[in-house]
């Protein structure tokens, strides 16, 4: 039972008899509520021992007839409900005095019975129950008086008892008082805003009504006097047939009839309608009679003075009980507007069908940047539909980056309203490839001038973006191109000096071993000294390989072989040493697949780049090597373009201070270096790097970030070949001559002499020359079996010419090429000529004698 709801809602109507069901309604809620709470006392005390149980018992009963009055109540029986107020409060007073004697608590339940017979039955019954009252009071203080009745609880529970009653009593008169001020306040309250209420009704009433006629006249006479126009009410009965019940003055001007004329014949109006347009009028009628809405709709009609004008009607019906049809509308000449709209329509036709056959990109978009116009070319560009372009934000075609371009673009234009074209624009198709445009970008207003959107041209440039940047790229390439050229004109002529001094020592050193016994101590000198030329010559073939000519050695290797045997060289200890706060650590992945280069190249290449890592470090951090097999399934723009397939990954990463983006792309380039003047620098490390990976075919990629470190990643594609167990040499015999001539040709005295030993001493006649020129008198002359043909030898013919001459004479005269450069087209051209293998300076006692015994054997082909 919500207690508000049974309080508040009265079932009495009169304002008297409501008010006594109010306050009964009220009297039970409260009663009820306070005796319900005396009882679950009253529990708790009777459990502790403190109260006795009929006082319980007492309270309990009263609790459940007041529950049962206020059913009575809601049932409409307040009146009954009232009776059992009273009742209640009489038991428990005569129970008080019973108990307690003529001095009880429990005689306040007098005073409330009163209370309640005067709140709920008015002052004339009061006076009953005040006489009710004295009468049962006097009567049991006189029977208690004279020993008839003797009060029997104890003096604690007499205390407990009207401890419990007193603080009853005051709160029920509390409550009560509260309620009773409460009610009539409220009441007031409710009263004297209703009065008002009531009033201001009827103040407002007064001013609607005169609002009313005075706005009835307004309507009256606007609808009279419109210009070109007219106010109607017509009625379509069930029959089809149709009459006006109201016309405007102005149908005068429109129809050339008074309003009486036309109310008493509807075809004076309808009859002024084009034929063609009146089906169109009744059909826009039945169509808006059907969802009952307003229909408008433009025809045709017939002036009074002959002329045709465009008529504007618009109505809005409604069916009447009787089944007829109302229809209140009104008619505006709009034949102006027409022409206009006409006019307009030409136009834009005109100007649509230049903007659709444009070839630039036209659109429009709203101030928050969603189109709302495109041409076909602009859905070309984009690679979208009209529809889907329509609607869409530029934010859903760029990145964030050039999307807060756009932004900036925009406010500007908004603010300024100057119009602003800016190149270069980046936008992403719907095929997820990225265009360039050019776009000129002015502010759209309305007719009063205010912004409501922008309008522009786009030109697609990224064909044109595209070519610059393959133009730039192709003079940045010959750039570097013309630098390497430069540079193998100069390491060409330094190897080829080198080559002839390391030969020699190469040669000689070789002579001596052959010379000096195993054991003897001159023998280990003399193995260090051909090492050390070993050694030179690899440092010759990195400088060769910055002119990309320098990689001759393909073998099949792996990448985890390159990696560990780097690690355990000096160089790799002394690097270690030299960045003792550095950390160093290789993680090789198991299973690596193998690939074909040169370890030479590739172990230079990684000792760069650790060098290079290293060397990065200010202070503490660390560098790790990774090998790993890697899979691309469709290309990857890194610092190179990697094409998709199978990749063994070499890959050094540091902590370093890492590569600002201005120099980037500069730290290939030959001789480039910002290394300090104490580090080791000659700007060569990684033009090596570079060159070596092109030489093996691979790919370049960098990873930067500024105070973060850098790492490199170099792609070098599988061979599903095995590596080859390397084979002990081949003894002296397998490469011994038979006494065969063999002739010379160099322009190095100490390179002739090397070369003369080696092949006397594996048993051949050999006759040298020192020049070309030399080589052809002596052969016009002599022969030889085979001839051992230096490339280069200025000031006079090369290598080449020499042989072209020389088979002039004899067309199928042997010849091995030597030289201290790597093999060049010369080379190939001689070779193509008739010679057979190219043998690398310096010379090598082992290759240089298969090399001739093979050749020897050779069949000649020319």
């Amino acid at each position: 039972m919500n207690p508000l709801t049974f309080i508040r809602k009265l079932n009495e109507t009169d304002p008297e008899m409501a008010r006594r069901e109010y306050i009964t309604r009220n009297l039970l809620f409260f009663s009820f509520s306070i005796t319900f709470s005396f009882s679950l006392i009253t529990f708790i005390l009777y459990l502790l021992g403190k109260m006795p149980f009929d006082t319980l018992l007492i309270l309990v009963i009263l609790s459940i007839l007041l529950f049962g009055a206020m059913l009575l109540t809601k049932a409409g029986f307040w009146r009954a409900a009232g009776i059992i107020l009273p009742l209640l409060m009489y038991i428990p007073a005569v129970n008080a005095n019973y108990i307690g004697g003529i001095d009880a608590p429990g005689n306040f339940m007098y005073a409330i019975l009163i209370m309640f017979v005067a709140f709920i039955y008015g002052p004339r019954k009061m006076w009953i129950a005040l006489a009710i009252c004295l009468a049962t009071y006097l009567g049991l203080a006189w029977v208690i008086s004279i020993g008839y009745i003797k009060p029997f609880r104890t003096a604690e529970v007499v205390f407990v008892n009207r401890v419990v009653l007193i603080v009853g009593f005051l709160v029920s008169i509390s409550v009560m008082i509260w309620l009773l001020a409460r009610s009539y306040e409220s009441e007031i309250r409710v009263r004297i805003q209703a009065e008002g209420q009531l009033n201001r009704k009827n103040e407002e009433l007064g001013l609607l009504n005169e609002a009313l006629r005075e706005n009835e006249l307004r309507i009256k006479s606007i609808s009279d006097n419109l210009p070109l126009g007219m106010i109607y009410q017509i009625m379509k009965k069930v029959d089809g047939t149709r009459q006006f019940t109201y016309v405007s003055d102005s149908v005068k001007r429109l129809h050339g009839a008074t309003p009486e004329e036309v109310m008493a014949d509807a075809n004076l109006i309808y009859g002024n309608v084009y034929e063609d347009d009146i089906a169109l009028l009744m059909k826009t009628e039945e169509e808006a009679l059907k969802t009952l809405s307003t229909f408008s709709v433009e025809v045709r009609e017939r002036e009074p003075s002959g002329g045709i004008r465009w008529s504007h009607l618009s109505s809005t019906p409604t069916v009447m009980e009787n089944g007829d049809v109302r229809w209140d509308g009104i008619e505006l000449v709009v034949t102006e507007r027409k022409q206009a709209e006409e006019a307009l329509l030409e136009s834009e036709g005109k100007y649509r069908t230049i903007i659709e056959q444009m070839e630039e990109g036209y659109y429009e978009v709203d101030l928050l940047g969603n189109y709302t116009y495109v041409n076909d070319a602009q859905c070309r560009i984009l690679g979208y539909s009209r529809d889907e372009l329509i609607g869409m934000n530029n934010r859903q075609y760029q990145d964030q980056t050039n999307a807060k371009i756009m932004y900036r673009l925009f406010n500007g234009i908004y603010r300024t309203g100057e119009p602003v074209a800016l190149s270069d624009v980046e936008i992403i198709g719907k095929d997820g490839m990225k265009r360039f445009l050019e776009v000129s970008v002015s502010l759209k207003r309305n007719t009063k001038g205010e912004p409501i959107g922008f309008r522009g041209i786009a030109r697609n440039v990224t064909a044109q973006k595209k070519a610059e940047d393959e133009k730039r790229k192709l003079e940045d390439r010959l750039q570097r191109a013309e630098k390497m050229e430069i540079l193998g004109r100069m390491a060409g002529s330094v190897a080829h000096d080198l080559n002839n001094v390391l030969g020699a020592l190469s040669g000689y050193s070789e002579l001596l071993l052959m010379k000096i016994p195993e054991g003897h101590t001159s023998r280990d000198y003399a193995e260090k000294i051909m090492k050390s030329t070993e050694k030179g010559s690899a440092i010759i073939q990195d400088l060769l390989t910055l002119t990309r000519r320098g990689v001759t050695v393909s073998e099949v290797i792996n990448l985890n072989d390159i990696v560990s045997a780097f690690l355990k060289t000096p160089l790799f200890e002394k690097i270690t040493s030299n960045h003792p706060m550095v950390t160093f650590r290789a993680e090789c992945e198991e299973g690596l697949l193998n690939i074909k280069g040169s370890p030479v190249h590739l172990d230079k290449t990684l000792m760069n780049l650790v060098l290079n890592a290293a060397e990065s470090i200010p202070g503490e951090g660390e560098v790790i090597v990774r090998t790993e097999n890697r899979y691309l399934d469709k290309p990857v723009k890194g610092y190179d373009e990697i094409l998709h397939g199978d990749y063994a990954i070499l890959s050094v990463t540091d902590t370093g201070t890492g590569i600002p983006d201005e120099n980037r792309e500069k730290i290939f380039e030959p001789f480039y270096t910002k290394k300090t003047a104490r580090r080791s620098g000659t700007g060569l490390g990684l033009p090596i790097v570079w060159g070596t990976v092109k030489d093996h075919n691979g790919y370049i990629d960098l990873q930067t970030k500024v105070g973060t470190g850098t790492t490199f990643t170099l792609y070098f594609p599988i061979t599903r070949q095995e590596i080859i167990a390397t084979e002990p040499g081949e003894p002296i015999e397998r490469y011994m001559g038979s006494g065969e001539s063999i002739l010379i040709i160099d322009d190095m005295a100490d390179q002739r002499d090397i070369a003369s030993g080696l092949l006397q001493k594996l048993g051949y006649n050999v006759h040298t020359v020192s020049s070309g020129e030399e080589a052809v008198e002596y052969l016009g002359k002599n022969k030889a079996d085979l001839l051992l043909l230096d490339m280069i030898m200025p000031p006079g013919i090369d290598g080449m010419e020499t042989y072209r001459k020389i088979l002039e004479i004899n067309p199928k005269q042997k010849a091995i090429i030597v030289s201290g450069f790597s093999e060049t087209d010369r080379v190939r051209e001689a070779q193509r000529l008739g010679a057979g293998a190219y043998v690398k300076k310096p010379y090598v006692l082992e290759k240089i004698g298969l090399a001739i015994r093979d050749e020897l054997k050779r069949q000649s082909t020319v």
